[in-house]
């Protein structure tokens, strides 16, 4: 996955939130000035997804099942 340090001491910031129109949100999001990493994309592991990252550095993605 996109964004990840395993190599890192620091632990890993990401909560996944699982909706049923990933494409409407992404457009939502950037309708509300928010900046998501890449487009929604289908993922070989059966979702469809997108990540942005809050001001906290904590990497939210938001997924629906393929």
């Amino acid at each position: 996955m996109t964004g990840y340090n395993r190599s890192s001491t620091e632990p890993l910031r990401v909560v996944i939130f699982y909706v049923s129109d990933v494409d409407a949100l992404y457009a939502r999001a950037l309708g509300a000035g928010l900046r998501p990493q890449a487009p929604p994309r289908d993922a070989p592991w059966g979702e469809r997804f997108f990540h942005i990252t809050d001001p906290d550095g904590h990497e939210l993605s938001f997924a629906h099942p393929l």
